[in-house]
């Protein structure tokens, strides 16, 4: 498999029959509009919007938090910030994962290891930049012994319009091709279907595998008490 040696700075849309992104190595576009991308954003093909019209997409927190109980996860280890906190709300009324709040980031993938050691299913999450200072801790353990954990990573700054000024996001994608960790993007309802499929590979691989949010979460509907839809939905 080719390593990249440079990534663009924009998202394009899929052109090929299949809808579909393409492989690891292989570009989009022409210049600063060139991008590469992990095989595993293949699952763009099932989506049944088009690319563009994701760029400002809802995310509910309650709607992750059901693929998490699905795949039996029951810890979920996080440093809490601002962009997250509707999540820790839908988590705190979940009973069947465990919130374990950490004091840096660099700790998330030091417990995830020992709470499967002890025979858990963890996820962790932490911010872009948080991922950054974890750099050791995700060579060590999640690389370096084969931890089979869905990171789940705030793409703070992220814009598909690639004219952030915010360096964790443009640093992201290139970090975790860095470090050959496969990832898949998601920024709103419409997405989800992704989750499974990250779950799926850390359990196949026994590696890491990020799942990059892409927007913050939003407020859940007043009174809402199963999983919402995308506004304008099914």
């Amino acid at each position: 498999m080719p390593f990249p040696d440079s990534i663009g700075t924009q998202y394009r849309q899929p052109q090929n029959d299949n809808n579909c992104l393409p492989c690891f190595g292989e570009t989009w576009g022409e210049g600063e509009n060139t991008r590469l991308y992990s095989p595993v954003l293949i699952a763009f093909k099932n989506s049944k919007e088009p690319v563009h019209n994701l760029i400002n997409g809802v995310l509910h927190p309650k709607n992750v938090v059901a693929q998490l109980v699905q795949h039996g996860v029951s810890h979920y280890v996080t440093l809490p910030d601002s962009e997250t906190a509707n999540m820790y709300e839908a988590l705190l009324a979940e009973p069947s994962i465990t919130i374990v709040p950490v004091a840096r980031e660099g700790e998330a993938i030091p417990i995830a290891a020992g709470l499967f050691t002890a025979g858990k299913n963890p996820v962790i999450s932490i911010q872009n930049a948080g991922l950054f200072e974890a750099g050791d801790a995700l060579r060590g353990l999640g690389l370096g012994i084969g931890l089979p954990l869905v990171m789940f990573i705030g793409y703070r700054g992220h814009n598909r319009k690639g004219d952030t000024p915010d360096s964790a996001a443009t640093f992201l994608e290139p970090y975790l091709h860095m470090w050959r960790v496969e990832y898949f993007v998601v920024e709103s309802n419409d997405d989800l279907d992704r989750v499974p499929l990250a779950f799926d590979l850390a359990r196949k691989t026994n590696q890491p595998v990020a799942v990059a949010i892409g927007t913050e979460y939003a407020s859940e509907p007043a009174g809402a008490s199963g999983p919402a839809q995308e506004e304008g939905g099914q």
